[in-house]
This record gives C-alpha cells, structure tokens and sequence, in this order.
C-alpha cells in the first residue's frame, strides 16, 4: 500500500516529464562488484567479451524478437547515442510522430514531426512505444524504420516482429534493469554502420559496460524483471485509478488533472510510477 499522502505525490507525477525504471536491487547486487576494466587498445579481451555480449543478447530476445536479419551488433552509450549517431550519418530528411521521444529533433536539422508516418520519409519511432510504454503495430510505409526499442525488457511479456523495411533496432539496459547511469545500449543493423563500425574497429567502447551487461543477462531471462514488479505495478494503479503500462513503471490515464503529461493531445497522460516505490 502506498503512504496516504497522495497529494504531494500527485504534484511528483505531474511535475516530472520523464520515465525511468526504479533502481533494481537485484540488479544492483549482480553489479556492485563488477572492477573496472582498464586493459590497452589492441587486447584481445574486450572484442571477446562483446562477441559475447552479442550472442547472450540474441539468445536472450530470440523467443521474443527476432534480429536474426541484423548481422552487425555495436555497442552504445544507450539508445540517445544510437540515436545520435543516426542523426549524424543520415544524409535524408526523416521523421518521427507526435507524441514519440523528440531527442532526435533536437539534435538535427534534417528531422520532421508528424501526427502520422509519411510515406516519403525515414521513420523512426519506438516499440514499446514512449507515448505510452505500450507494445504498438508498425505502420505499413515503404521507407525504412528505425526502432528504438529502449523499452524492450521492461515489458512481462514481448512479442514484437520487426518488420521487413526494420532496417536498425536499438536496445537499452536503463529501462529493463534499471541502470541509468551506466548508459549501456545495443545497435542491431543490417548494413554496416557509417559511424558504429569505425569507432568499434579500434575498440572506443566502455569495457566495463560490457561485463556489466553480460552479468544482467546471465542472471535474469529477458522478461523476469518487469514480471516479477508487475503486481507492484497493478497494485499502485489500482489505488491511484491509473491504468498500467505494458512496460511495469509506466501507466496512463484520462483523468484531467494529469493533462500536462500528455506526449500528444490524442494520447493518454504518461505517468512515471518510478516516484511511486518510495511510497510503498
């Protein structure tokens, strides 16, 4: 049950725009001894360790997403550097929907909004969706996508089948295990990537990242983490009125109060429900 003092944590939810999954404890007692890895360019360890990481990754989604059609795998500093990345190396003009993560338009000039994909552009757009942490449908466009999945993991159940115009699918460790501060993420292409593959080449990656996310994956399956917080989930909608999220710390509602934490003026609000475990 939560504190009685709904009220101060009614003002939290609405004054935060963003979501973020609540620190794991589990997690954090895979991790915490972890040592830094500080080993010279050129030793064959690290590219053996993200071979690895590669592979346990693929293992791991496999029942649930299939990148058997992305050969090439690069490690990032979260999906806002994959999403960076694109930014710099895309030479079109793309474009995103309203109400999705806008990152991208901030960094760019070549970027356009729209209330529903066009045909004519590049789309990139989120599945879990960041309108809603919701698990959507891919629109029927013939110009690539790119999927950020940074929701992917934080999510009971996941079923998505990436379409055959997918042509990059980036992933994140801050939502699914709730390592924000480590900034781990990973880029799956079908082609080469311009910038990824220079940079990975000579080994400019965090080497400890790559320990740290081989030891996620090694203690928990794809899914267990948000399947074992989702009754927590259920339980802080049920008392607040909030309708959970396919991602276990987000949830919507319809209710007025929270208009200001609409993503778009069709969409539901989006509330954190992070904020909400210190109550519990």
């Amino acid at each position: 049950m939560l504190s009685p003092n709904h009220t101060k944590l009614f003002k939290l939810l609405k004054s935060d725009p963003w979501v973020q999954a609540p620190e794991i404890p589990e997690v954090r007692d895979v991790i915490k001894n972890i040592p830094v890895t500080n080993l010279r360019r050129g030793n064959p360890k690290p590219p053996q360790q993200l071979r690895h990481l590669e592979q346990l990754y693929r293992d791991r989604i496999a029942p649930h997403c299939d990148l058997s059609a992305f050969e090439h795998c690069y490690i990032v500093a979260g999906v806002t550097d994959a999403i960076t990345q694109f930014v710099a190396t895309h030479r079109e003009c793309w474009q995103i929907t309203r109400g999705d993560y806008e990152y991208a338009l901030t960094i760019g000039n070549r970027g356009l909004i729209h209330d529903e994909p066009h045909n004519r552009f590049s789309l990139i757009m989120s599945n879990p969706y960041c309108g809603t942490g919701n698990i959507i449908g891919f629109p029927d466009i013939d110009k690539p996508i790119y999927c950020d999945m940074a929701y992917a993991g934080s999510t009971p159940e996941l079923n998505i089948e990436l379409p055959d115009n997918c042509e990059q699918a980036w992933f994140s460790f801050s939502k699914s295990h709730g390592l924000v501060g480590e900034r781990i993420g990973l880029v799956f292409t079908k082609q080469p990537h311009p910038s990824l593959s220079l940079s990975q080449a000579v080994g400019m990656w965090n080497y400890t990242s790559v320990d740290i996310a081989i030891a996620c994956l090694e203690k928990f399956s794809y899914c267990e983490i948000p399947q074992k917080y989702q009754i927590v989930q259920h339980q802080i909608c049920s008392e607040l009125g909030f309708t959970p999220s396919d991602c276990f710390f987000i949830a919507t509602t319809q209710d007025p109060e929270f208009d200001c934490r609409k993503r778009a003026p069709d969409l539901p609000a989006r509330i954190n429900l992070s904020h909400c475990w210190r109550y519990i």
